[in-house]
């Protein structure tokens, strides 16, 4: 009994609250017809709002146009779509709200206005969902329950809200479109089938992004993105489409706060210039941050961007880098968002955005909503949709069931079909998403300018638009995809190759010509004075020189290919830990030597024979060789640059070698070739000069006039000293001589001009004995005339050769051994030319102390030419001879 007491009790109360669950239900339809929220004619109804509705009566023309019903009302069915809005949030009014909400009912004044569904009106059911799911599924289901079917959902930006919307309506076969979702997970068409979007989110912008690296020639890229879902769902399908346009993409690296660092170091590993960044605007400094201390940004890296309503780059982290590198970091960075104000794009029904934008404006001064175009695009879906189910499947909205399969099925084979120009721009679906215009825009020095539009419909990429502005690269260059590795021969060009080669060459013949000049004239004074020896050797090694610069210059390039192979030369180098030491070794010792030159060149420096003094050139050469050998220093420093150091080090060698070769030949060939007297420079240097084979000073001093007058007079009492005692002698030997004339056979001797007019005969047992002292250079120049030299007056070919005829007449008492005298002297080409005799010369005799011991043979002394005269000079040694030659 207690238990049948129990369940009836039970049961009493389930009716109960049936009953009461059917009043609320009742009283709810009989106090809001169209389940909206903003019906100003009932005003019973703002008590279960927190917005304050008041703030909207300024709107009451506006919505009263709408909600009153026209005088067909018979004739005209209404036709119902919800709007849920986010009027308010958390956070307070949202004053965009207002905007989006005056969009849609805009698009609705003009669907009507124009007629665009006969016989139908469309009623927009408006809500405010203040961004909570639980308010936005409440208002959803008080439609569904209300006594006028919605056939459509119109949802706002919060994804929240749309997401668990969109778990919802499949269940009532309500196809539901938003203005402002972005959320990516709401791409799923498995998940959400009824859902679709006007607003383009980033997996809508694949099209743009891979012409837009199309455009470039970009064959790899790069994605970085913050491991939220809401950033990396969308490049699941980028990357697809990235591999059907045969773009690679290296890596897909992921990040939070805690790794940044280590990512982007992996990421600037990757060498891939081209990267597609995935993040939020709150981490978007600190990414920046970091891009700057790596240096991963400039004329080499480009970072793509998706477009965040806030200026990120102004809000510098300090503890990371300041306001001004966090813009050197992004400034060239490139953002893509939706192109949605076409303002000279006229739209299907007539508008442009400009118009648009105009009149919504008329209505109030609001906020205007970036959204609001995208609203009023989504009302006209919704529209286009129903117009094309009425006339192609012959569907009628006052028979939409939430049941019917059919007309659901009919509504998404149109919406997939869909296409119009909106007032937001070309109105496409793929999907759940919309393909809409693509903008991308640049940060050029803290500002974002507009670059290129991308237009789904003709899928070209447009950089000449209007309003867009060039791109700027840093360095005007565009950076390549990749940092690609290829080894490549540097060699030397054949240009400068060939150039240094043909200096190279004239040097080598210039240097032959020298040494052939050394060579031919090695006999002359100023030749042999300069050590040929030493030149030729100095001659010979510039030509090494020369021909080592042109092996320089040769590599690998200039090895043939055959049958499509090419030689790749391996060189060994040898390297050590002490190569600095061992170069220093080197170059001290050569400096050492370098500065031994240098002080020789410095002593000799007042040498006053210009032949012999060769410092100026010796400083000359020292000087480029030091400054060769500092270049060839500072070439092997750049190893890198083979041209650069080729020609540098060809250029200081050819230099240094050119100069040496200059100053060791030039002075010499032109002393030799341009000279047009004959004075020896050394003796020049001395002050003397050589006349008839006899040294003479240049300058005449009184002083050494009357010092060679004195040894003068001092040589002519010797001489008559001797040739008294030669008298003296002869007349003793007349006196016991006999009267054959071939006593006389073996006689040698020379017969001597006397001023007296004397004549003497030297006895060839006997020698001359020199003047006490005085050498034949001293002689005096002058006797009584200064222009008659002392060797003119006591030449051996005398002008007065008849006195010396006639005592030769009358001592052999004969003059046929005379006569044979003049006879060889004619038949010799290089005989002494005399006046009336001849007088025999002096033949030198080889005796065993190697000195010469001069004889006198008159039949041969006559053979000997002018130029090969000797004077023959008594010495103080008893009796020896010594040999001057003239």
């Amino acid at each position: 009994m207690i238990a049948q007491h129990f369940y009836a009790v039970l049961l009493l109360f389930g009716c109960l609250a049936s009953l009461i669950t059917l009043r609320e239900k009742n009283k709810n339809d009989s106090r809001t017809a169209f389940n909206n929220d903003f019906n100003l004619s009932d005003e019973g109804n703002t008590g279960n709002n927190t917005l304050n509705v008041n703030e909207l009566y300024k709107y009451e023309s506006f919505f009263v146009r709408n909600y009153n019903e026209s005088e067909d009302e018979t004739k005209v069915r209404n036709v119902y779509i919800q709007g849920l809005f986010e009027i308010e949030t958390k956070n307070g009014t949202r004053p965009e709200g207002y905007s989006e909400m005056l969009s849609a009912q805009l698009a609705i004044d003009h669907i009507n206005k124009y007629k665009i569904l006969p016989g139908y009106s469309l009623k927009l059911l408006i809500n405010n969902t203040k961004c909570d799911p639980g308010i936005g599924l409440d208002r959803f289901f008080h439609a569904l329950y209300s006594n006028n079917t919605v056939i459509m959902v119109l949802t706002g930006s919060c994804s929240t809200v749309t997401e668990a919307l969109a778990n919802v309506v499949p269940y009532w076969n309500v196809v539901q479109i938003s203005y402002a979702s972005k959320s990516p997970i709401l791409s799923d068409r498995k998940k959400f089938p009824l859902f679709f979007r006007t607003v383009a989110v980033a997996s809508s912008h694949n099209n743009a992004r891979i012409a837009f690296v199309k455009q470039y020639k970009w064959e790899t890229v790069a994605i970085f993105s913050e491991n939220q879902e809401y950033y990396l769902l969308p490049l699941n399908n980028f990357v697809k489409d990235m591999e059907l346009a045969n773009i690679s993409c290296s890596a897909t690296i992921t990040f939070s706060k805690e790794n940044l660092l280590e990512q982007l170091t992996v990421l600037k590993e990757l060498e891939v210039r081209v990267i597609f960044g995935s993040f939020s605007s709150s981490i978007a400094p600190q990414v920046f941050c970091e891009i700057y201390n790596l240096h991963m940004f400039g004329s080499e890296y480009v970072w793509i961007l998706q477009e965040e309503t806030n200026l990120w780059w102004e809000d510098a982290n300090d503890k990371l880098c300041d306001k001004k590198e966090l813009l050197l970091a992004s400034d060239g960075i490139f953002l893509t968002s939706n192109h949605n104000n076409l303002s000279d794009v006229v739209s299907v029904y007539n508008l442009t955005s400009n118009d648009f934008f105009a009149e919504l404006i008329s209505y109030t001064n609001i906020t205007i909503s970036q959204y609001a175009p995208l609203v009023y695009d989504a009302v006209w879906t919704m529209a286009f949709t129903l117009r094309e189910a009425i006339e192609y499947y012959d569907i009628q909205p006052k028979d939409f069931s939430y049941k019917n399969h059919q007309q659901l099925q009919a509504f998404l084979k149109i919406m997939k079909k869909m296409r119009f120009m909106g007032i937001s721009g070309p109105v496409i679906y793929k999907g759940a998403d919309r393909i809409g215009s693509t903008i991308f825009k640049q940060l050029q020095r803290g500002q974002t300018n507009s670059v290129a539009v991308f237009d789904p419909l003709s899928t070209a990429l447009n950089f000449d638009c209007k309003f867009c502005k060039p791109v700027r690269w840093k360095d005007n260059q565009v950076p390549v995809a990749r940092r690609i590795l290829k080894k490549r021969l540097e060699a030397v060009p054949k240009l400068a190759f060939y150039t240094i080669s043909s200096v190279s060459s004239l040097g080598i013949i210039c240097s032959v010509i020298f040494l052939y000049f050394n060579l031919h004239f090695r006999r002359m004074r100023t030749v042999k004075l300069s050590s040929p020896y030493m030149n030729n050797t100095a001659v010979i090694g510039c030509m090494t020189v020369y021909l080592a610069v042109t092996i320089l210059g040769m590599d690998s390039s200039f090895l043939p290919s055959k049958d499509g192979f090419t030689y790749l030369c391996i060189v060994e180098t040898c390297r050590s830990e002490n190569t600095l030491g061992w170069f220093t070794a080197m170059y001290g010792y050569k400096g050492i030597l370098l500065m031994m030159v240098v002080y020789m060149a410095w002593e000799t420096r007042r040498v006053k024979i210009p032949e012999l003094n060769d410092s100026q050139y010796i400083g000359i050469c020292v000087y480029s060789v030091l400054s060769s050998t500092l270049v060839i220093i500072l070439s092997n420093l750049i190893p890198n640059h083979p041209t650069i150091t080729y020609l540098t080090t060809a250029i200081s060698i050819l230099t240094s070698t050119t100069i040496i070769v200059i100053l060791l030949f030039l002075p010499k060939l032109k002393s030799i070739l341009a000279r047009a007297d004959p004075i020896d420079p050394i003796e020049k240097s001395m002050g003397l000069k050589t006349e008839f084979n006899t040294r003479r000073f240049l300058i005449d001093d009184p002083k050494d006039l009357i010092y060679r007058l004195e040894a003068q007079n001092k040589v002519y009492r010797n001489e008559i000293q001797l040739l008294d005692q030669e008298i003296t002698r002869l007349e003793n030997q007349l006196t016991h001589a006999s009267s054959k004339v071939s006593s006389i056979s073996g006689l040698g001797g020379l017969f001597l001009k006397h001023k007296r007019g004397s004549c003497c005969e030297y006895n060839t047992s006997r020698t001359l004995k020199t003047h006490s002292g005085v050498s034949r250079a001293s002689w005096p120049t002058e006797v009584s005339d200064v222009d008659q030299t002392f060797s003119q007056n006591y030449s051996a070919f005398s002008s007065t050769g008849s006195t010396l005829y006639d005592q030769m007449k009358r001592l052999f008492g004969s003059i046929s051994l005379v006569w044979h005298f003049k006879a060889d002297d004619a038949n010799s080409d290089d005989s002494v030319e005399t006046k009336d005799e001849f007088v025999p010369l002096p033949i030198p005799e080889e005796e065993e102390d190697g000195e010469q011991r001069w004889l006198f043979n008159v039949t041969s002394a006559v053979q000997y030419s002018h130029k090969d005269i000797n004077f023959a000079a008594q010495t103080e040694n008893g009796g020896h001879m010594s040999k001057e030659r003239y």
